[in-house]
């Protein structure tokens, strides 16, 4: 009664999140009708039906496998729809034009098909139903104009979610009680083990869970054999701080290790380095003010003076051709633990998230770090000399987890075929 009367920060932030999940439960059975009749009217229809993929971030596009079956398929037309994400509007209108145009030319250069979803003249995000799309796929639960998410666009169409990480620790509220979680169609997770972890928290929800595989996996499975790091050539190292500098996770390391890290890098720039940084990174550095904004520009550029720097989806290459990630990002520890390549894992002392079974055992065969002395001392072991006395282990336990013995990819294909078919009388 105490904490209701005077609520701390974490107390009202509950009490916010309880209030926000009341109006979007009382949402759910319209939504669900209005599925109903999307799915009545196209069932048993023999034209191509169109499929929008909804991005506002090229780094985390992670269902090319996907787009590429529906591009395969005499049934399905797939587009790249692009826009633009709330936390973009902290930028000019210019910038905003600018990350739009780069991201236009990403994916025509891959040959993909792209449309504008966000209208740059008058700066503002367009109406879904304009494109007349029967399916939508978006690749986060934030960021979406309203216009777009799926309470108006289930008026007419399916939507559907990949999230653009594989699922690892198991944060239930960022990753089962979003509004979008609540209101897709369909919300397609890693495997049947996450299926009945998330599956309680979606009882009276739109969405029904699949957990047919993730289709940033797919890379690896068709990569896959007992020699998966022969054709490396580079080797590269790569680091790939997250954002989190002061939010709900805390995973972000980078205010005690970053600057340590570049100088560790520049100092051994025979190795071939590669930074991957979060998109938002620095968006959130800039917010933090610990470091000025020259400062934190001139440590970009820095970067930018002798190693990669991948800014958008191309890095499963990179994985595949590497030889260590630094990391304190959870969206990349799965997806590179298929590598079978080593993880220097860096643990912010302030994270409170607990990982779930599923991914504990895959956490214990990383090499963890807590501060500056075991950073030091992994490097020395790992990077310099090569030892690595994980190896054995890891690949046990790769094998035991069997994440990339499937193709994510057809196995959401398939299903989606399903949806479409005329269900018995």
């Amino acid at each position: 009664l105490f904490s209701w009367i005077f609520p701390t920060k974490k107390d009202r932030a509950k009490f916010k999140t309880l209030c926000k999940m009341v109006d979007i439960k009382a949402n759910v059975p319209k939504i669900k009708k209005n599925y109903d009749r999307v799915l009545y009217k196209l069932r048993g229809t023999k034209s191509k039906k169109k499929v929008l993929f909804l991005v506002n971030e090229i780094a985390k596009w992670k269902t090319q496998s996907l787009y590429d079956l529906f591009v395969q398929s005499d049934d399905y037309e797939p587009y790249i729809a692009l826009t633009i994400g709330d936390f973009q509007w902290c930028l000019s209108k210019g910038e905003r034009t600018k990350i739009l145009q780069k991201n236009y030319e990403y994916f025509v250069s891959k040959n993909m098909n792209c449309i504008y979803a966000f209208d740059t003249k008058k700066d503002c995000a367009i109406d879904l139903s304009i494109f007349n799309p029967q399916l939508v796929f978006y690749q986060q639960p934030w960021g979406i104009d309203a216009k777009q998410k799926p309470l108006k666009v289930s008026e007419h169409a399916l939507t559907f979610y990949i999230p653009y990480y594989v699922q690892n620790y198991g944060h239930f509220e960022m990753e089962c009680l979003q509004e979008l979680h609540q209101t897709v169609y369909r919300y397609y997770i890693l495997n049947k083990e996450w299926e009945n972890f998330y599956n309680p928290y979606f009882a009276d929800a739109a969405g029904m869970i699949k957990g047919l595989g993730h289709p940033a996996l797919d890379i690896y499975n068709k990569n896959n054999n007992i020699n998966i790091n022969i054709n490396a050539s580079k080797n590269y190292v790569i680091y790939a701080p997250h954002h989190s500098i002061n939010n709900i996770e805390n995973y972000s390391t980078f205010l005690w290790n970053g600057r340590y890290i570049l100088n560790f890098a520049k100092e051994h720039k025979d190795l071939n380095w590669v930074f991957k940084p979060h998109p938002t990174l620095k968006y959130h550095l800039i917010e933090d003010g610990t470091l000025s904004k020259k400062e934190i520009d001139d440590y970009f550029e820095e970067w930018e003076q002798f190693a990669i720097c991948c800014n958008d989806s191309s890095y499963p290459e990179l994985f595949l051709d590497s030889k260590v990630l630094i990391t304190d990002s959870a969206s990349f520890l799965t997806e590179y633990f298929c590598t079978q390549k080593p993880i220097i894992h860096l643990i912010s002392n302030r994270s409170k998230v607990v990982p779930l079974p599923p991914f504990e055992k895959i956490l214990n065969v990383f090499y963890q770090v807590r501060n500056i002395e075991e950073l030091d001392k992994v490097f020395d072991e790992n990077v310099i000399q090569n030892n690595d006395n994980k190896k054995d282990e890891r690949i046990s336990v790769l094998k035991e987890c069997d994440l990339y013995q499937k193709d994510a990819a057809f196995n959401i294909l398939q299903d989606i075929n399903e949806i479409f078919e005329i269900p018995n009388e």
